[in-house]
């Protein structure tokens, strides 16, 4: 089960990092078609 844990944490810890880059990237092309 400790196992287990140990899997699913980097794999949430990756995933939430995505999430944070595609947020990141959103806001920059929002902020790019706003200077437009």
């Amino acid at each position: 089960s400790a196992a287990l844990v140990n899997d699913i944490l980097p794999a949430a810890e990756i995933i939430r990092n995505l999430f944070r880059d595609a947020e990141i990237i959103s806001q920059g092309l929002s902020a790019a078609l706003s200077l437009e």
